[in-house]
């Protein structure tokens, strides 16, 4: 009797147990097709929206226009990259000096060999001057993330091989053709600033930190006298170099144009990782959303004219909002060191400016400035402001009486990149100045620049 009743009530279980499991995936599926919807419908409303502001959404969105390579002046500063012969310069070498004349005779003959060797290169640097419109490529491809920059490293190459020639030049003594390389080497880091991606503008703004650094270097020794110089450089040369320096259009236009490819880069990557699995579309057009929200946050924050204002709005900028989010993560959502590098690089920017300006007045006064302001108007249309302040204060400016090594006076100009105040130190301030302390290894630090050339004490 048993055996027979349990026969009985097998089918029966069997029965409610695929029931259970049918209904079960019923409303797996219902729950689906609505998520999927109301996730889809979401996106669409936001991409719709961007796309009205002609910023694209897709691959295909993006249209570069034609470009002659005889109108293209990136075509020729990669000419110039390829026909250098790098390991020759400086700064391409292993050599190991400071940044600062007098340099060793080590880089003195490398210096000379890169000059006779690279004519070819600095001439077509010279030439990709006289034009002003760039070109990278003529059109992207998905998946996005996946596009090539090979010409990264032979503009690293060449921007190097350009400041090593600018020094050289002004210790052979040919002042002009030191402003010129200069000149040239800004206008290779402008070309790269035409580049949508990140990394390029981030490699530009390298390169713009070696030219400010050698523009430092060399604007203390500057000669406008050809009894001085073989080749005097002429003010009217310095003055355009500083207003290359402080027209910041190329910059802001680079920053806010990254962001816009980053989205991009992130829909075509979510949707390309997503493609032929159902079941988590609505993950990756969730994730597409939350990343447009925050991309739209950092283009706010591009618009900030500095530091702090702009910290304060990226503040807002959100991470995955769960586990499941994360499995399209490739990047963290946290754009901070990419803006700080910006502010950086305009803070340096304006300081070199500055510096050039008060070179032109000293030549002129044979005196330095006792503040800024005798910069203007002649010099300079207003006193450039520090991107590291709200209040509107503008760049630091001081005379440090006696403090030169011989005992004289150490005019330096200044901008805070943080909240330390270490001084400018015995070594010549020109670039990045880091607290090297013991305990205290930090670049967030009060920022020193040297407008007098001279030789640190020898430590004892």
């Amino acid at each position: 009797m048993g055996n027979e009743l349990e026969k009985f009530r097998r089918p029966f279980w069997r029965r409610r147990w695929v029931w259970a499991m049918a209904s079960l995936l019923a409303l797996v599926l219902v729950v689906r097709l609505m998520w999927g919807w109301w996730a889809a419908r979401e996106l669409a409303v936001q991409l719709e929206q961007i796309r009205s502001r002609g910023e694209p959404v897709t691959v295909g969105d993006v249209v570069y226009p034609w470009l002659a390579d005889a109108e293209n002046a990136f075509v020729l500063q990669m000419r110039a990259a390829a026909a250098q012969f790098s390991g020759l310069s400086p700064r391409n070498s292993t050599l190991e000096y400071a940044g600062y004349p007098p340099y060793p005779s080590e880089w003195m003959k490398l210096a000379e060999k890169s000059e006779k060797a690279n004519g070819q290169a600095f001439a077509l640097a010279r030439q990709a001057r006289s034009l002003t419109k760039v070109q990278m490529r003529q059109g992207l491809s998905s998946p996005v993330v996946n596009t090539m920059l090979p010409y990264l490293s032979g503009v690293k190459s060449l921007a190097s091989t350009l400041a090593d020639g600018a020094a050289y030049s002004q210790i052979k003594g040919d002042d002009g053709e030191a402003v010129e390389r200069l000149l040239d080497l800004w206008h290779v880091a402008r070309s790269l600033r035409h580049d949508d991606f990140v990394v390029s503008q981030l490699v530009a703004i390298g390169i713009e930190a070696l030219a400010c650094d050698q523009t430092m270097v060399i604007g203390p020794a500057l000669r406008f006298d050809s009894a001085a110089s073989t080749q005097p450089a002429t003010p009217e040369k310095v003055r355009q170099l500083i207003d290359q320096l402080l027209d910041e259009r190329s910059l802001a236009h680079g920053l806010r144009q990254s962001l816009v490819m980053d989205r991009l880069m992130w829909i075509d990557y979510c949707r390309t990782d997503a493609k032929g699995v159902w079941v988590i579309r609505p993950l990756a057009d969730r994730e597409i959303v939350r990343e447009n929200r925050n991309v739209e946050t950092a283009i706010e924050a591009a618009a900030c004219t500095t530091w702090p204002a702009a910290q304060a709005v990226l503040k807002r900028i959100s991470g995955p909002q769960n586990r499941q989010g994360r499995w399209f993560q490739i990047w963290s959502g946290d754009r901070s060191p990419y803006f700080e590098r910006y502010f950086r690089n305009i803070a340096e920017r304006r300081t070199t400016a500055t510096a050039l300006a008060c070179q032109l007045y000293r030549q002129d006064h044979a005196r330095w400035p006792l503040r800024l302001d005798e910069l203007v108007p002649k010099y300079l249309a207003a006193a450039p402001r520090d991107p590291f302040h709200d209040d509107g204060r503008p760049l630091g400016y001081a005379i440090l009486k006696g403090k030169l090594p011989g005992g004289g006076d150490r005019p330096v100009i200044f901008y805070d990149a943080g909240p330390d105040d270490i001084g400018p130190g015995d070594e010549p301030a020109y670039g990045w100045m880091v607290d090297q302390r013991a305990g205290h290894h930090s670049d967030v630090i009060r920022q020193y620049r040297d407008l007098e050339r001279f030789v640190p004490p020898k430590s004892k």
